[in-house]
């Protein structure tokens, strides 16, 4: 009875909580739908980054952030949040492109060329993807909570087979049971570094 009085209690705050995470994420999202200077954009990631203060751990927050960040002239911390969203939540194609074009932003170099100046293409420049996501696709095409749980589950694998060893099935489960928690908790273990570092 007690527990349920306290539920009863803590209820209001947890509803008043939610709506002024509900509140803002509206209100960032109607000020970057009608931003058009860097400031206005700048407003707008000012408004994710007090709702990723309350919980940084949120891919779709994160994305609008750096998308947020980058219209407003500052792709070094664009890029951080998509390759922060990426960790959490896996890549995507339209992610990718994100990556690429913060990337790219941060290259001045590469619009002084030394070519005539032509007409503006409308299209974002991007930059190519590094080999290592070709080489390692599951550090990012699966979210970091996934690559948790496959780690978790090669290890009890790994362990509930120990006794059957000197049999050959086993042996055979063993091994595939090492390598991936090898791969995916060494993969996860980099993603959690990563995630806790301050949010720039």
């Amino acid at each position: 009875m007690s527990k349920l009085f306290l539920l009863l209690l803590l209820l209001p705050a947890v509803l008043r909580a939610d709506g002024i995470e509900t509140f803002l994420w509206d209100k960032a999202n109607a000020t970057m739908a009608r931003a058009a200077t860097e400031d206005e954009f700048l407003e707008g990631a000012r408004l994710y980054r007090s709702l990723l203060d309350r919980d940084r751990n949120r891919p779709a927050i994160l994305r609008n952030y750096g998308t947020a960040l980058l219209l407003s002239g500052q792709p070094e911390k664009a890029l951080d949040a998509y390759l922060r969203a990426e960790r959490l939540a896996g890549s995507d194609p339209l992610l990718l492109h994100d990556i690429r074009a913060a990337t790219a932003a941060m290259d001045p170099a590469a619009d002084s060329d030394g070519a005539a100046p032509s007409a503006p293409d409308p299209r974002p420049r991007l930059a190519p993807l590094p080999w290592t996501r070709s080489v390692f696709p599951r550090h990012y095409r699966v979210p970091v909570r996934i690559r948790l749980i496959v780690s978790a589950a090669s290890w009890a694998v790994f362990w509930l087979f120990i006794p059957f060893r000197r049999r050959r099935i086993p042996k055979g489960i063993l091994a595939l049971c090492a390598v991936a928690f090898a791969l995916f908790a060494s993969s996860a273990v980099l993603s959690l570094h990563a995630l806790a570092a301050p949010l720039p």
